[in-house]
This record gives C-alpha cells, structure tokens and sequence, in this order.
C-alpha cells in the first residue's frame, strides 16, 4: 500500500455535495479534494486495490494539473457505510480527424463530413472516470458485497452531479467510463440504458511472469532462439548507455530535458487523453516511495531515455516514458526499456507486468498477451451522441499481434488459458 504520509503541495480546503440516487439506494458525496474528512475510511477501501485510487498518489496528479483540468471525487454510502469510490478528471481528448479512420469506407466517411470531424483533428473537453494516464479499470472501487448495477446506477448518478458542478466553469462536451472488461456484462448493459456508446479499444499488452525467472537471464533461456536474439541485441546496441535511479533533485535538474523526450512520446500517439506536467513526475518522485520507479538513461552525459513505474500488488505497472527517437535506432533505446522493465518485475517477484497499450508487436514478441478493453461515452448533446453511438462500433481496433516467443517445451510445461 502506497504511504499516505507525505504531501507534494498543501492540501485544498475540501468542499463537498450529496446526493443519492434513488435506485441504487445509495448515497454519494462529491469532493473538490482528495484530503477529506473521511480519508482513512477511504484509505482501507482500496488498500488492495489500484494504486492510482489511492490518495497518496490522486494527491500527487492534483498538485500537478495543468490549467483548465481539475479533478473531482465521489464516496459512496450505504445505511452510513463506505461501499465505493470514484475519481474523474477534467481533460482534453486530442486525436486524428475520423476522415483518415475511414478511408475507403464511404459511409462512415459521408457521416464524419456531416459531422464536420472528418479534416479536422479532434480535441474534446470530456469528463473522464479513470485513469487518463494508465490502461486499466482505476476509476472506482466498490465493496464486493455492492451488485454491479447497484454499483454503476450510483457511479452515474455521481458523474452527472459531477459534470452540473462543472457548469460555469467551462464546458464539458461529453463523458468518458474507461478501460472496463468486456466480459462485464451489468456494467455495459447499464451504461447503454444511459446512452453511452461502446467503443473498443486497442488491447493492453500484459506480460504473466513464470516462477521459476529468478533473472532476465533465465527469462531469456526460455525464449525460442530468434526472439532471445532480438533481446539480446537490444542489450548489445544499448550496452554504452549509463541507467540510474533518479532522486528528486535529479529530476528538477533535468527538467527540460525530461519534458522534451516525454513530449516526444505524446505527440506520436494516435490519441491523446490527458496531459501530465513536469510537476506531475516531481509530485510522483516526492510521494510515493519505492513503489515508484524512476529511471533515466544517458549517453555520455545526456539523458536520451527515461522509464517509469508502480509495483503493486504483485503488479509491475509500467506508466509514463521518454525517449530520444533521432537516437533510438543507434542505441536501441525503447527495445532496452520494455526489456529493462521485464527485469524489475523479476527483481521484484512479481507476478504479471502490464505493458500497457501501443507497440503491441513487439511488446508480443516478449511474450505479453493482449487485454480487451472497452470505454464508454457519452456526449453531452442528444444528436451528436447519437452519431458517436453509430460512429463508436465501428472505431475497433485491428486485432492485437499474439506471438508464441517461447520455446515449444516451455509452452508444454505451461499452458494458459488467455488473458482477453
């Protein structure tokens, strides 16, 4: 469990509203800040649940917004009984024009024009409940004893509230449920009695770690030859980089730096949800312990890469990283960090490694398996949500690369079910 001691800014004073939601039969309470009177209540809640709900880091991401973007929360009760929380975030949605998603596809194409996002490049003020950082379910948290309808009735009543609150503030133009598991059947047959679309998503990446890794070298003896080459070679072109754990004072230090090769990682992705800051990191640097990793890699002197991380639950989640792609060929320096990442989850016994989403080819070709994951949406007016109820099912993503890097003995000696 993350250490709720150490504060990145001082805490905001802690406005709330009521609420409950007939229904459901339970109450809700808006938040305005992560530091309320009722904190430790939440704290033994999600003590085994995602680090991303816990307050130690919801603290960190708060102190580091960037303008425009605030974040808010929700506890649920029952007869007076915590049973659930939620966090949603004010943030910019940025991603290609749908004409470019729908070449050679000429009604869909027909419709984007009408809709006008067809040559113009989406950018959404939504209203999002989960992580716009991270793939995964990390948007709420309920007592396993709460139905799933019961459940999200409540988490709708309270991002409705959420989204009024708002008003005034600058506009919303829709709202966001993310990562949810297909297979949750009550969640999805909820969220379409309320209008929201499905819209599938590229899969996480997640690696299942064996046991028997006590090092990458042993990982690596597991490997069919072809693949354990391509390992190694990422390691022999990368061989002169320098890689050091950073300190706070480092981070401060490299500051521009640091955002200039983060930046570069942004602007490459296809879609774009959410910003995090310079004081973001140097907030996650400060708050949380060694449950967070953060790692640079420099090449004479400079840093050209930088990966971070959260160990949790037997769970290495990798999260943000940077890197210098006019050198990244040269020094093979991504292929390094995925591998490097592999490493710590075996340094540290864990049990799986989330990849997270994008390069699902050669996150494959380390043996990650692709998770389905689907959002939902909603916009706020009634005809473009049902465009973007026509538009969403047909947004899916091409199938996920699913590779067999190991050997034929070891996949005899292990076999899995998949994970999506």
């Amino acid at each position: 469990m993350l250490d709720s001691a150490s504060h990145p800014t001082a805490p905001k004073a802690c406005l709330f509203r009521q609420g409950c939601h007939g229904r459901s039969a339970l109450a809700f309470r808006i938040l305005d800040a992560i530091d309320a009177p009722e904190g430790s209540a939440w704290d033994a809640l999600v003590a085994s649940s995602s680090p991303f709900l816990q307050r130690p880091y919801l603290r960190a991401v708060e102190g580091g917004l960037p303008p425009g973007e605030a974040m808010r929360y929700a506890t649920f009760h029952e007869d007076g009984r915590l049973v659930g929380v939620a966090c949603f975030q004010r943030t910019r949605f940025q991603g290609r024009p749908l004409g470019e998603r729908f070449q050679g596809r000429p009604v869909m194409s027909f419709l984007a024009r009408s809709l006008r996002l067809a040559e113009r490049p989406l950018d959404f003020r939504v209203l999002v409940c989960g992580n716009p950082m991270v793939a995964g379910d990390h948007g709420f948290h309920f007592d396993p004893a709460i139905e799933p309808r019961q459940a999200m009735d409540a988490l709708l009543a309270a991002l409705t509230a959420v989204q009024r609150g708002f008003e005034g503030t600058g506009s919303i133009d829709g709202a966001l449920i993310k990562d949810l598991d297909p297979a949750a059947n009550p969640f999805g047959e909820s969220l379409g009695r309320h209008a929201f679309a499905e819209l599938g998503l590229e899969p996480a990446m997640v690696l299942r770690l064996d046991p028997s890794w006590d090092c990458l070298e042993t990982y690596l003896g597991c490997l069919a030859s072809k693949y354990r080459v391509k390992a190694r070679r990422a390691y022999a072109k990368s061989r002169t980089l320098q890689v050091r754990d950073l300190a706070a004072e480092d981070l401060i230090r490299l500051r521009d730096r640091w955002m200039e090769l983060f930046n570069a990682v942004y602007q490459r992705a296809e879609n774009r949800l959410g910003r995090p800051t310079f004081a973001t990191f140097l907030n996650l640097r400060r708050t949380l312990g060694p449950e967070f990793i953060l790692r640079g890699y420099f090449q004479e002197g400079e840093l050209v890469g930088f990966l971070t991380g959260f160990v949790w639950e037997g769970i290495l989640e990798a999260h943000l990283v940077g890197l210098d792609y006019a050198r990244n060929s040269e020094l093979s320096i991504y292929p390094r960090l995925l591998c490097d990442y592999l490493d710590l989850a075996i340094a540290r016994g864990c049990r799986r490694l989330h990849y997270g989403r994008t390069a699902t080819e050669i996150k494959s070709t380390l043996g990650a398996e692709p998770v389905a994951q689907v959002c939902y949406l909603r916009h706020r007016d009634c005809l473009p949500n049902q465009a973007a109820r026509l538009i969403a099912p047909r947004l899916r993503p091409e199938a996920a690369p699913l590779r067999k890097p190991f050997t034929q003995g070891w996949y005899d000696l292990h076999p899995q079910p998949a994970l999506g």
